[in-house]
């Protein structure tokens, strides 16, 4: 399957100040996002099958230390997501979207019964359709930064505020549309609950691919704690199946 590749750049070399804004134009942040996840066409993931996404996850320092993520995914809100390290699940997460919240304890070492709230507060971050995908009614405020160059590529850049998360500077190709690179700043609201390993440094989209009619992202990275971790995604659809959502 032919793959898109959004913008190559050297991610070590990543400086905020090689920016530079030379054009600003007011009520234009909705736009970009709204172009880009117009782009994604979330709404063409087929509904007559469950959609599988399998995540290899590693640190550059440390390439033979993998983590699996797997997710499925079964419209309109069937979410079942599990992260398992050397054969044990650290993690997770499913949900019906009506009346069945799941959380795995790894202390218990077994699925528990969760409220609505307490699921969709752990869960945001494990979501494929990304943290925009939800922004008008999850509290989130876009801000139009204007035109940038981006290692001597014209990108638009977009100040997004949430009060549950840091604050971050999103980037979006100019000519594709599609979002390549999130910059996390320090700064968050006074009521956000500060975690340290929530907050990185920046995290990249290098590239997409299409599944379906459908656009997601096949590779990703981000730096935390002066480390980079790369993952890699591969999407199949597999057999429709309700149970799986709420099996423990």
């Amino acid at each position: 399957m032919r793959k898109i590749i959004v913008i190559a750049i050297m991610l070590s070399m990543y400086v905020g100040g090689r920016c530079q804004n030379h054009e600003y134009k007011v009520d234009s942040a909705e736009m970009v996002v709204q172009n880009y996840i117009r782009l994604m066409n979330f709404d063409a993931i087929k509904s007559d099958s469950t959609l599988y996404i399998e995540s290899y996850i590693y640190q550059r320092s440390d390439p033979h230390d993998t983590t699996i993520m797997k997710r499925w995914f079964l419209p309109p809100f069937n979410y079942r997501t599990e992260v398992w390290h050397s054969d044990t699940m650290v993690t997770g997460l499913s949900c019906n979207g009506k009346d069945v919240y799941m959380m795995y304890s790894k202390g218990n070492k077994r699925w528990e019964d969760a409220n609505m709230s307490s699921f969709y507060n752990e869960f945001w971050g494990y979501d494929f359709h990304g943290p925009l995908f939800k922004w008008k009614t999850d509290n989130t405020h876009l801000q139009y930064k204007g035109i940038w160059k981006f290692n001597d590529q014209e990108v638009y850049r977009i100040f997004v505020t949430n009060p549950d998360r840091y604050e971050r500077y999103y980037m979006f190709d100019k000519r594709s549309g599609l979002l390549f690179l999130i910059d996390e700043t320090d700064s968050h609201s006074d009521r956000m609950v500060v975690l340290d390993d929530e907050h990185v440094d920046w995290r990249a989209y290098h590239e997409y691919q299409p599944v379906g009619k459908a656009l997601l992202p096949s590779i990703e990275s981000y730096q935390y704690g002066g480390d980079i971790t790369l993952i890699f995604h591969t999407y199949k659809y597999v057999t429709k199946d309700e149970k799986l959502f709420i099996q423990k």
